[in-house]
């Protein structure tokens, strides 16, 4: 149904199918409009500048995702779980989590909309939504291994946001950016959104600048 609707709009489609019959039957059916790759997405190396439109197995969802996002895909329209889209997301739609903030500055992650189980045959088991990747240009942080290591050392590190920011920060410090931020010290560091997440990280930047 959505190699159709793609087929609809006049855009050049190439599929991945891992079942051979699969990959037969879209041959057969759409000709030359649209071209049929016989093996596993995870495996295939997505042309520059892509697309993607999938309804993924809930299997891969994860694996998918981080295939995408470390290709040349402009942006990914996805049908997933709600459970998963959410992790990736983050607030607003749930708290923020480790995928979500390791995604964001590169990716503008959205839930565009909830779907009905009956908009499935069969209906699933679960509730899935409709998921938005797009590539952002300019990216919001240049150096993505300093950004990575910095949530390495702090989300996830404690009980609280103010104990995760003291392996960072002086008390004194975080303080000072709780005030500046208005962030919620002694709640979880999932209550922080993306973008108090990036100020830390900025802040924390400029403290090693000023060191050298």
């Amino acid at each position: 149904m959505l190699t159709a609707a793609l087929v609809a709009t006049g855009a050049r489609v190439l599929t991945v199918e891992v079942d051979p019959d699969l990959a037969w039957t879209v041959r057969e059916q759409f000709g030359t409009r649209v071209e049929a790759v016989r093996g596993d997405f995870l495996r295939f190396e997505i042309p520059e500048g892509a697309r993607i439109v999938a309804n993924l197995p809930f299997s891969i969802t994860a694996e998918a995702v981080r295939h995408i996002v470390r290709s040349g895909a402009t942006d990914a329209h996805l049908i997933v779980q709600r459970e998963a889209a959410e992790r990736f997301a983050g607030a607003p739609w749930g708290r923020e989590t480790l995928p979500s903030l390791e995604l964001k500055p590169w990716w503008h992650v959205e839930v565009l909309r909830p779907l009905r189980r009956t908009d499935f045959d069969p209906p699933p088991s679960v509730d899935c939504v409709y998921l938005w990747l797009a590539r952002r240009r300019p990216a919001l942080v240049e150096d993505e291994r300093a950004y990575r290591a910095f949530l390495g050392r702090t989300f996830g590190r404690g009980r609280t946001l103010r104990e995760a920011l003291r392996s960072v920060f002086t008390r004194p410090q975080v303080e000072r950016l709780a005030r500046d931020l208005r962030l919620p010290l002694d709640a979880p560091p999932s209550t922080a959104t993306f973008e108090q997440w990036l100020a830390l990280f900025r802040a924390s930047s400029h403290l090693r600048e000023d060191e050298r």
